[in-house]
Formats: C-alpha cells, structure tokens, sequence
C-alpha cells in the first residue's frame, strides 16, 4: 500500500526525507507530518501532476525530475522512469495496489475475480500451500496454521495479467487454480506460455466479460446519480428506477421502502459447490448472497449474529442460524427497498443498523448505509455476486 509520505511526494532515507515538491530537507518523522499538514505544501503537491505516460504507474513531475509513489524512488530523466515501470519490485508495487477482498471469500485483481479456492491453494480437498489434505474447507482456510503458510507464499504477476505461485518446481495459475509443472524451461517462462494457451484464455475471458457486465451496469447507476448539492439519499434516488415488481409496505419522500420479508423474498435456495466455491443463497432467481450473510452473521474479529445481537464461537454458527429464536428474529427482520439502488438486499437488523446482504457488515444510520452502496468494496461486492449467480443459472439451465 502506497504510504501517505509517498502520496505527498516525500522522497524517504533511513531517518531523514526530502518533500520533491517544495524542495526541502526534513530531519524526522514528526517534521515530516508537520511539513505535509501545511498550506504551501498542499498547493505545491496540486501543481504537481502526474506524468500522462505513466498515470496508472503513479510516477509524478516534480520540479527537478520524477518520483514514483508505489516505489518511493527518484529519477532525473523520462528515460529512467520508462525502464523503472518494467522492473520486478514496480511491477509487484503496482500490481498489489489492483487487489480487491470481495463478498464470500473471494479476491479480484484488476476486478477479475479470483475464487476463493484459488487464492487459498485449494484443489480438490488438498491445500497445496500446506500440502495437506482436509475435511473442512472453511476450517482450513481460517486456521492459524494455514493463514501463516499462506502470508509467506507470494503472488507473482507474470505476462498478459497473469497472476501465478511459484511452488516446489512447478507453479499454480490463480486464473485456471491448476498446478503445472515446467518441462525444460524455467518457471517463468512457463508460466507466460500457460497464459498463452487456449484454455487459460477461455477461462480469464469468460471472468472479464462477467465483470465487465457489471461494471458497466454500475456505471450507468453512477451516472443517472451525479448531481451536484445533493444529500447521499437524493443523489442515490436518481440512480436507478425501482422494481416494480415488488409491493410496498412502508414508504417514504425520499423513495426508501421497508418491506417485511416473507413478501421480499418469493423464492429462496441455498446452492452448494459452485464454480467460486462457498455456499450461496438466491433470491427470486436476481440475488446471490453469501449463507452466512443471509443469516446476517457477520465477522471481523469474531463471529457475530447480527440480528440477535449475539457474538458466536464458529462451532455455535449452523446450531445458531437453525435455531427457531433466530427463525423468528430473522421473520421480523425488515427489508428496507431503495427505489434507486435496484436489486440490493439492506435489512435493518436493529434499530438504525442496516446489514448490507452483498458484502455482509452492518453500518449506523441510512445515510452511511447509502453511502456505502456507492463504494468501491461494494461495487467489488456485486461484481462478485453477479459472476457467481451468472455461473450458477448457466449450469441451472444444462441440468
């Protein structure tokens, strides 16, 4: 992650740093802080753009050369900078800043989903970063001894947006989630001729154009929503039309409806073993949302039942959820319709807490909550969750 020295175009050594922009020496940390807090610094730092050339590279103009941000690093030539943006440590730089954490599990690199399984090292029901086998996936993967070995096993970004681990004499495509072996040649260049194969590129295609599909739909609801001067809930109001097809109950001048449940939702199943891994439920054939955020049981640092406001040990989770105490906090647990937003899934699972279903937390207050419908991690969120039901009505429709 880019720091806030870099993105202030300070030029840091060991103790001391240099501001590129205003030209000045800085003895420490605390200097440092101060000097970027100030006036002159911040016009200075607006004057200074970033080189066309290399815009998503973060590399900038200062006034006696350039400086990327992802690297810390100076150059007193253009020169420079285009062979700096091909090294190995610019090309990891850059490429880690591309990282999304998404709904059920999954990462995305450069909004390309990665499944869950993926990105844990797990084929079948072996992890090859533990080289171990197991009978609880969910277990493994949030274990201590695996989060461990999997910190220390890097992500290497090869040719044609390639994404490999380089394992014991062979590496594992984080696209394809298959181990290959090199035969007379070195990892490397094996792994770039794998990206170049017919079957890996069928497989990161069909990636792209399911999250293409719904960048674009989120890009269109960005759009209608622009509009100067007005609140987060007027802005998000001329976003989308609502649904029609569902009835309201409890509505309102700012076009927010609450809905109970049994009428939200006409048709519900749970779906084991997709193609992202992970369990899902859909509802009414247009959401896909993670079990566990169905039931509303979140987690940071422990798990927790939303609606019943109760923390949870992950032993206690499938006792919880099927407990009738929960059934019947769950009936009365409202759906709360945004008539701009389309087909979100937001229940106010206490009073003024909303539970986003599509990236499963919970926020304080409608206006937060439809703040958050406009971020980034949520876009990622639904990008994710419409890939996984677009998987999922494909192989409904072969059976």
């Amino acid at each position: 992650m880019t720091s806030n020295f870099s993105q202030n175009a300070i030029l840091f050594g060991t103790l001391q740093s240099y501001c590129l922009v205003c030209e000045c020496y800085l003895a420490g940390k605390r200097d440092t802080i101060r000097h970027i807090s100030k006036d002159d610094h911040k016009t200075n730092l607006e004057a200074s753009i970033f080189v066309e050339e290399f815009t998503t590279d973060q590399i900038r103009k200062v006034k006696k050369g350039f400086f990327c941000e992802l690297c810390n690093k100076y150059f007193s030539t253009i020169i420079q900078g285009r062979l700096h943006v091909s090294d190995g440590e610019h090309v990891r730089n850059k490429g880690v800043q591309l990282f999304q954490r998404m709904e059920n599990g999954m990462v995305s690199y450069k909004n390309i989903p990665i499944t869950k399984e993926a990105w844990n090292g797990i084929i079948e029901n072996k992890c090859i970063i533990c080289d171990t086998e197991f009978d609880s996936l969910e277990s493994h993967i949030t274990s201590q001894e695996h989060l461990f070995q999997l910190v220390q096993v890097d992500v290497e970004f090869g040719a044609y947006n390639g994404l490999y681990r380089v394992l014991e004499n062979a590496f594992q495509c984080l696209t394809c989630n298959e181990v290959y072996t090199p035969v007379n040649t070195n990892v490397e260049a094996s792994a770039t001729t794998h990206f170049l194969e017919s079957k890996h590129k069928r497989i990161y295609d069909k990636l792209a154009k399911a999250a293409n599909e719904q960048l674009q739909v989120n890009d269109k609801r960005t759009n209608k929503g622009k509009s100067r001067g007005l609140n987060a809930k007027n802005a998000l109001s001329r976003q989308l039309s609502s649904d029609s097809s569902l009835a309201n109950e409890d509505d309102n001048d700012d076009g927010i409806k609450m809905l109970s449940i049994e009428k939200f939702i006409n048709d519900f199943y749970a779906i084991k073993g997709t193609s992202l891994g992970g369990k899902d439920v859909v509802i009414n054939t247009k959401i896909i949302v993670g079990l566990s955020s169905f039931y509303c049981i979140t987690k940071l640092d422990t798990w927790k039942c939303e609606i019943c406001d109760l923390t949870l040990n992950s032993d206690d989770i499938d006792a919880h959820r099927l407990s009738q105490k929960h059934e019947a906090a769950m009936s009365d647990t409202p759906v709360i319709l945004i008539q701009a937003a389309g087909n979100e899934f937001i229940r106010e699972v206490r009073p003024e807490v909303y539970h986003c279903g599509f990236c499963n937390i919970v926020e304080q207050g409608m206006d937060i909550i439809l703040k958050h419908l406009n971020t980034a991690d949520h876009k990622q969120s639904r990008i994710s969750a419409a890939w996984r039901l677009h998987e999922h009505m494909l192989v409904k429709k072969l059976e």
